[in-house]
């Protein structure tokens, strides 16, 4: 009987998982079926309300929008409308990012995001930016409202996948949304807050000699673009805020084979699935607009038009700082001020949660900045930190700067677009048709007094007026350079303002080897052209790497592996080459032996975060004994040279495990695929072999071809920050100006054109995005006409 009942059991068992499995592969055809269904249509007639005349929209071969109107409103009116056609998933995750809504769709788990999100106010700010525009800009953005909206409520096909598995709907787009994002933007390139806590936390346990190299001072003598032309308070500040870099030279003339300007920019911030950019073309019979538009900005933020290019790279300008507030002991409603206590102003956010209850989110402000929401355990229980941000507060027009830049003429005009613009900090390059180039880098950079106690590095007292705030850097006084007797203006976020400069940008500037490796490329050849500029885009060597492999190759094997390692590294010339076996080596050394050091001097917590500091590695090859090479306790000089032994011995033993016995078969690619990451479909397994973009890449954390990795993880190689817009301006001939994006242009992946563009993009392809109607038709994959 018990065999019976066991072998009943089983086959009940058997057709059950059966008919779950049945259920489960008719609902996952269903769902690709809807997929399928939902990619937007690029043919047709269509009646867009609120135009003032006919559009014609040309998609090219690759997918570009070539919009043809009578006039700029109506052409952006049509941009809203193709943005939400190919992505409004992402633009309803960053409206609702930004706007601290992300609960409402995934519940309790993104809750801390949205605190921190709420803390800064942007929908109220937003609103108060919308209240001061002159008519002109409020009606373009009322007109980019207008087109994503009439493809909501009239497009004839299912929602995208997003909102089918979230069972969710996209609410009607406002001009506040758009202006919202481009807080979020600055957000994103903003972190000298995070700094700030990070080196708080370090000054208590390194000595100021150690500090100094873990953060060192700006090299002598390395490239300066004018010039040449007690908690874990870093829970402070999610994840999802990444920081940018980015890469740009401009050279006149005299340096091109044309005779004209070029003018080559890429970007570089966290790899996203849709790309985070889209690339469109706007005509009316006041010109062209070209370049790369970011879906749900009515303008084109990178871009050529039929006078001037123009690029940028982030400044690192410090924008942010943390004020220590304390707490009125006998009324916690009130913090301490120079004339004595003051109350909280105190706004109230609901948060509503999806599958919870809601939550009453209180956001106190100082008089610097709202109070930042602790993830973790607070300092003390009598201070708060605020944050004074430059691109906080009324008054905010930097989306009009953005609107007006586009359709510059000349140098006079791109300055004067800019004079209202806040931030983000960029290095805005500029070139035009006559043979001008030039940079400026505008926005609001705070003035600290002489007598601040942090000048921006720590966090600082907040009942001292000393460390107020002063003023920001006069517009005509902000860095800037104009047709420099060099012939070249080059940027690699690296410094740009000499020391004689009377302001402080920021005293955390980047490493300088890429701006280095820029230079020596330029000044190899005597007249570049577009070709030798695209081939320096796609440039990987690494001088990090060729800096510090003689001091490297002196290290004693350990063992066998470890000599074989060495041999070849022996024949390397430092380029992160996918098809390299070399640039796997070195950097799972360097990686082992930065979290040796860093483990030795902040103790174990540290190593899971430690990333690759070059020039902390710099200086500690640099010397004979060191203390972070001291894995005593004393923290006392040691040599280094047994800690690089066993810290390569350790990299290859788990290179070994992952990629096999022989290290002449690894390959920097497999280990280092560009890593495209979609929101939310990279967190379910299944869904991110489906929606994530993976290819296998080339370049390394500070290599011209960026390719920047988390060295932490799971996947620690794996290229998660790199440059997700490339474009090459020849100012001799606009239309042979080339781009190129790391996705595609549709955010939906059962389209052909989700990812048609990864693979040029990981090799080193470009495209063109002529003007002329002709070109745009040839091959195109769709034709709209779109009616008032």
């Amino acid at each position: 009987m018990a065999k019976q009942a066991l072998k009943k059991m089983a086959k009940w068992t058997f057709f059950t998982v059966l008919a779950l499995a049945g259920l489960a592969g008719l609902g996952a055809g269903y769902f690709y079926v809807q997929a399928l269904r939902s990619v937007a249509g690029w043919n047709g007639a269509h009646r867009l309300p609120g135009l003032e005349a006919p559009v014609d929209v040309v998609r090219d071969a690759h997918g570009v929008p070539h919009i043809y109107a009578q006039n700029l409103k109506d052409a952006l009116h049509a941009l809203g409308y193709v943005h939400a056609q190919d992505r409004l998933w992402q633009m309803e995750l960053f409206r609702r990012a930004g706007a601290g809504r992300l609960s409402e769709l995934f519940g309790g788990t993104t809750l801390s995001l949205d605190r921190y999100m709420r803390t800064f106010g942007f929908a109220a700010a937003a609103r108060d930016t919308y209240g001061r525009l002159n008519d002109e800009d409020r009606g373009l953005l009322d007109a980019y409202a207008q087109g994503v909206n009439t493809y909501i409520t009239t497009g004839d096909k299912p929602l995208p996948p997003e909102f089918q598995l979230l069972f969710a709907s996209p609410e009607p787009w406002r001009a506040t949304d758009s202006i919202m994002l481009v807080k979020v933007l600055g957000l994103m390139l903003s972190g000298n807050a995070r700094d700030e806590v990070t080196r708080a936390d370090m000054m208590k346990k390194l000595s100021p000699a150690a500090l100094s190299e873990f953060w060192p001072a700006y090299p002598v003598g390395a490239p300066v673009t004018l010039a040449l032309a007690g908690a874990d308070l870093r829970t402070l500040f999610p994840g999802f805020v990444p920081k940018g870099a980015s890469n740009e030279w401009v050279l006149g003339g005299r340096r091109t084979a044309s005779g004209k300007p070029i003018l080559a920019n890429d970007p570089h911030l966290g790899m996203l699935a849709p790309s985070l950019w889209y690339l469109a073309h706007l005509s009316t019979p006041q010109g062209n607009i070209v370049g790369a538009t970011v879906p749900g900005l009515p303008s084109v933020l990178l871009g050529r038009n039929d006078r001037i290019a123009w690029g940028d790279t982030t400044t690192g300008a410090d924008t942010q700082d943390l004020y220590i507030e304390k707490l009125n002991p006998d009324n916690p409603a009130q913090y301490l001020a120079p004339d004595g206590w003051k109350p909280f102003a105190i706004r109230h956010e609901t948060i509503h949660v999806r599958f919870g209850k809601d939550e009453d989110y209180a956001v106190r402000s100082t008089r610097h900045g709202p109070v930042m929401p602790y993830a973790g355990k607070p300092a003390s229980d009598d201070t708060v930190l605020a944050m004074a941000w430059a691109m906080m507060g009324t008054g905010d027009l930097t989306i009009s700067a953005g609107m007006k830049l586009a359709t510059a003429r000349d140098w006079s005009e791109f300055n004067e677009a800019l004079r209202n613009y806040r931030g983000p900090i960029q290095n805005m390059a500029y070139a035009d048709v006559a043979g001008n180039i030039g940079l400026v880098s505008p926005g609001l950079i705070p003035v600290r007094g002489p007598g601040n106690e942090g000048h921006g590095l720590v966090p600082v007292r907040g009942d001292l007026s000393q460390n107020d705030w002063t003023g920001f850097i006069p517009f005509d006084a902000l860095p800037r350079s104009y047709n420099p007797a060099s012939g070249m203006i080059v940027n690699a976020n690296n410094r740009v303002v000499p020391d004689s400069y009377p302001y402080v940008v920021t005293n955390d500037w980047p490493p300088a080897e890429r701006a280095e490796r820029i230079i020596q490329l330029l000044e190899s050849k005597e007249l570049q052209d577009t070709s030798s500029t695209r081939a320096m885009q796609m440039d990987n060597v690494s001088l990090f790497a060729v800096k510090t492999l003689p001091k490297l190759l002196e290290t004693v094997p350990a063992n066998a592996l470890s000599g074989q390692a060495l041999a070849l590294l022996g024949g390397w010339n430092g380029s992160y080459d996918r098809d390299r076996p070399e640039p796997l080596i070195f950097t799972g050394w360097m990686r082992g032996f930065s979290r040796a050091i860093t483990g030795n001097m902040l103790g174990e917590k540290a190593i899971a975060d430690a990333d690759i500091r070059e020039p902390l590695i710099m200086s500690v090859l640099g010397q004979t004994a060191s203390d972070w090479c001291d894995n005593s306790g004393q923290k006392k000089p040691a040599p280094c040279a047994p800690l690089l032994s066993s810290a390569l011995a350790q990299a290859l033993k788990e290179l070994s495990a992952a990629y096999g016995a022989d290290p002449a078969a690894w390959r920097w690619g497999e280990a280092h695929p560009v890593w495209n990451r979609h929101f939310p479909g990279t967190m379910v397994p299944l869904l991110r072999l489906w929606f994530d973009v993976e290819r296998p890449s080339s370049g390394g954390a500070e290599t011209i071809d960026r390719g920047g990795f988390s060295a932490s993880g799971a996947r620690p190689y794996a290229n998660i920050h790199a440059a997700g817009y490339r474009a090459i301006y020849d100012l001799s001939d606009l239309d042979r100006s080339l781009y190129m994006i790391t996705t595609g242009q549709s955010g939906n992946p059962a389209s052909p054109h989700y990812d048609d563009m990864a693979g040029g993009w990981a090799d080193g392809a470009m495209i063109m995005i002529p003007t002329g109607r002709a070109a745009a038709e040839a091959g195109a994959t769709g034709i709209m006409k779109l009616t008032p």
